[in-house]
C-alpha cells in the first residue's frame, strides 16, 4: 500500500526551492523549508511550512519515488 511504502519520508525536512508546483517557497511567509506529512485517504503525502506550520501542499507519487530512491542512493 503507498501509505506503507511512503512512510520512511514522513517528518523528512525538505528544501522548497521550485518556481512553481509543490516544492516553491511557502506562499504565507516565503520560507523555503517543509515537512513531509503523513497520507490522508486521498494522498499520499502533504507539505507542511517550517516557518509558518500552515499546510501548504501534496506530493505526488512521482515526487515521493524520486525522494526514495535519492534516499536509498544516500545510504
Amino acid at each position: 500500500m503507498a501509505q506503507e511504502k511512503y512512510a520512511l519520508l514522513v517528518g523528512t525536512v525538505i528544501a522548497l526551492t521550485d518556481d512553481k508546483g509543490p516544492l516553491k517557497p511557502c506562499m504565507y511567509c516565503g520560507c523555503c523549508s517543509a515537512k513531509i506529512t503523513g497520507p490522508t485517504e486521498v494522498h499520499n503525502a502533504g507539505l507542511r511550512c517550517d516557518g509558518c506550520e500552515r499546510h501548504i501542499g501534496w506530493l505526488s507519487a512521482r515526487h515521493l519515488d524520486a525522494m526514495l530512491a535519492q534516499s536509498r542512493g544516500a545510504a
